[in-house]
């Protein structure tokens, strides 16, 4: 090989070199970046065993619930089999663990479990939210109130997930592929997660990253609620009378084969709901029971009109950003970029006068 030949096969490992090194940089910084994940099982190939998570405990009677579905149910002109959506083990789990948090309830080495337990669901990539999260609505001094984030996997942030947990010791993360169509998997290790390692909490408030939570206000709501003869509660933004979408190019597109029926029950949205801990138990309980769909939000509400769990409408858990609106809501969708979290934290702190105890 000549040496002009040898010179631009260095110029171009030196630029794959660098175009790698600015992908994982671009990555660290948590910007949207869309790319074909290889397979879980060509990744992880020298895994020779998965557990099965199966929630199947004895808090709740699930056998009863399934068999009290009537054997075919007419919803617009569509019959549904039950069993085609429901029966023993349609729906395995079959991921493990990669980290736990430590430090954050009582079987994982804090005591006792917190009162209010927030988990917020996270894409893997999305490392400026949760560092904005920690800086300004998660950085909790109450001591009844823990976070933490639920993840999947990718190998291409690896290293920095590994670093992050290790400063934070607050990440919930199986070995799925963490992508949104996988957001299911997610939830549904977020609902495993706390009735197996946090059953004492009272309560647990669901979240994604792209949210603000007014704690103060979320606390007044909780003792409200204690106040009350019912305190077994699923609330947050109710959605009925929703058509399920059958457009391929849907970001939401559902197949037949998968829900046959034209609607979907009543859900809450998924972007941010409070549940009280015995509800949390009792859908952890029933999952493997009911088909999984990739809906996450939809797939609750599926689940919780089989255990007949009231969905209750409170308007201040809102599903847009409204910044007039950030002192007297409880959850606002889509603050924008991290930058734009702390400065709104900021501006609400000042507002009030720094009178905000958390």
């Amino acid at each position: 090989m000549d040496r002009r030949a040898q010179h631009i096969v260095r110029l171009l490992l030196a630029l794959m070199f660098l175009t790698s090194m600015l992908t994982m940089f671009l990555m660290a910084l948590s910007l949207d970046v869309k790319f074909r994940a290889t397979p879980l099982d060509e990744i992880l190939k020298s895994t020779t065993e998965k557990t099965v998570l199966l929630a199947i405990n004895t808090a709740f009677s699930l056998a009863n619930s399934i068999t009290n579905v009537p054997n075919e149910t007419m919803t617009n002109k569509t019959a549904v089999k039950p069993g085609e959506l429901f029966g023993k083990n349609v729906n395995l789990h079959p991921y493990i663990y990669i980290r736990k948090p430590s430090t954050i309830c009582n079987s994982t080495g804090y005591n006792p479990d917190p009162n209010l337990l927030i988990l917020v669901k996270s894409n893997v990539l999305q490392i400026g939210r949760r560092m904005a999260i920690r800086a300004t609505w998660g950085n909790l001094t109450n001591t009844s109130i823990h976070i933490a984030f639920l993840l999947g996997y990718s190998p291409l942030v690896e290293s920095f997930i590994k670093m992050e947990y290790n400063v934070h010791k607050d990440l919930v993360q199986e070995d799925f592929i963490d992508r949104y169509r996988n957001n299911t998997l997610k939830t549904i290790m977020g609902f495993n997660w706390a009735a197996s390692y946090c059953r004492q909490a009272k309560f647990v408030l669901f979240v994604d990253d792209d949210y603000y939570v007014n704690i103060p206000n979320l606390i007044n709501l909780i003792k409200n609620i204690r106040k009350s003869k019912n305190q077994n509660v699923f609330i947050g933004h109710n959605q009925t009378h929703t058509e399920v979408q059958r457009n391929k190019n849907n970001k939401w597109y559902v197949s037949t084969e998968d829900y046959p029926n034209t609607n979907w029950p009543p859900f809450i949205s998924g972007g941010s709901m409070l549940l009280s801990m015995d509800i949390v138990t009792k859908f952890a309980n029933t999952f493997p029971y009911v088909k999984m769909i990739t809906l996450d939000d939809v797939y609750l509400g599926m689940v919780a009109k089989i255990l007949k769990i009231k969905l209750t409408h409170d308007k201040r858990f809102s599903i847009r950003f409204v910044r007039k609106k950030l002192d007297t809501l409880i959850t606002s969708h889509d603050y924008g970029s991290p930058n734009d979290l702390v400065h709104e934290f900021n501006r609400l702190l000042q507002m009030k006068k720094g009178k905000i105890n958390f």
